[in-house]
């Protein structure tokens, strides 16, 4: 638990750098679902497919790849590497000739620590209002 206490400035940070919150520190009601929409996507079909979905650009009333954007954020404080590319980091780990279900199962686990710390930081924004 103490790691994700140590990972909440980082998501704020990076909720509002991905511009998940507007200028007024508010955030629409839809990014919480998908933060946790991915989860349980993970969960379902695997952080490959997942990520492809959220990476996509379209198609939805809010931004779903800010949601990416800000795991990035958070898996650069977590690992201390600049610049994280979660993206990049699955499409090397399954183009090895040789599946490291270690290094997947790790990165698993911190893009599921990054939700929660992302979800937990999302309940200090004010919701817009709706219609």
């Amino acid at each position: 638990m103490r790691k994700l206490q140590e990972l909440i400035p980082a998501a704020i940070e990076a909720i509002k750098k991905t511009e998940i919150a507007d200028a007024d520190d508010r955030v629409e009601a839809q990014f919480r679902g998908y933060v946790s929409s991915f989860g349980s996507s993970m969960i379902r079909s695997g952080i490959f497919p997942t990520l492809i979905f959220y990476s996509q650009i379209g198609g939805a009333e809010s931004d779903r790849p800010k949601i990416v954007g800000a795991i990035n954020h958070i898996l650069s404080t977590l690992n201390k590497e600049p610049n994280f590319n979660l993206a990049k980091t699955v499409h090397d780990l399954y183009q090895s000739s040789q599946l490291d279900f270690t290094k997947i199962n790790r990165l698993t686990s911190q893009v599921e620590d990054a939700l929660v710390v992302l979800k937990l930081a999302l309940r200090i924004f004010d919701e817009k209002n709706s219609k």
